[in-house]
């Protein structure tokens, strides 16, 4: 397996955990929940509620019960709790995981931008790690000049003066590199390694 699919498999294997736990929290805090209500809670399609409903039937997870107008609710069994502690010590191990190795890499790229005198700082990029972003550089002797993102960028990089670029677009890493390098020379943009962008793509 090469890196790009292992990656894709991670992404993968922790989407499909997600959905499982947050189904189980759902089937734990709603009273004779339906597909419907879990779906809607999710934000998912109801067909791929139903799936996850099913596998969670199926190793015992979950309870099945018939109830008026031919709907079916649905409540945790003991089995379930125990698999919705362990998925959400999972969670939050990952989720440590990842701030740190993220501060890690945050931490080099600060180290970097104050040695070249690299000031003033726009990110371009939404969500968990332009916050993390957010927070290194308003306890550093950096400046943030703005956050804009992949849509917005070529319009607010005319507006917004600075010295280099943050890429922590989570979505469309490449895509935003690939763009962001066209209006910047590629020494001055800076990214972290999680986001797997490669500088030779064109």
């Amino acid at each position: 397996m090469n890196i790009r699919s292992k990656k894709y498999q991670n992404v993968k294997n922790n989407f499909q955990k997600d959905i499982t736990l947050n189904l189980l929290d759902v089937v734990e805090k709603e009273n004779e929940t339906t597909q419907l209500k879990i779906s809607s809670e999710l934000g998912i399609a109801v067909g791929l509620a139903n799936s996850y409903l099913k596998r969670c039937v199926n190793k015992g997870w979950v309870k099945v019960k018939n109830i008026p107008l031919r709907r079916y609710a649905y409540y945790l069994t003991p089995k379930g709790f125990a698999m919705k502690s362990k998925l959400t010590a999972e969670y939050l191990y990952s989720s440590f995981e990842y701030f740190r190795q993220t501060k890690k890499e945050f931490e080099e790229i600060t180290k970097i931008c104050e040695e070249k005198k690299l000031k003033k700082i726009l990110i371009v990029g939404e969500g968990d790690l332009t916050d993390i972003a957010t927070l290194f550089l308003k306890n550093s002797n950096l400046e943030l000049n703005g956050i804009t993102n992949l849509k917005n960028f070529k319009k607010e990089f005319k507006i917004i003066k600075s010295d280099c670029v943050w890429i922590t677009d989570i979505n469309f890493p490449q895509e935003t590199f690939n763009l962001v390098k066209k209006e910047i020379i590629k020494n001055l943009i800076f990214f972290p390694k999680i986001l797997g962008i490669n500088k030779g793509n064109k």
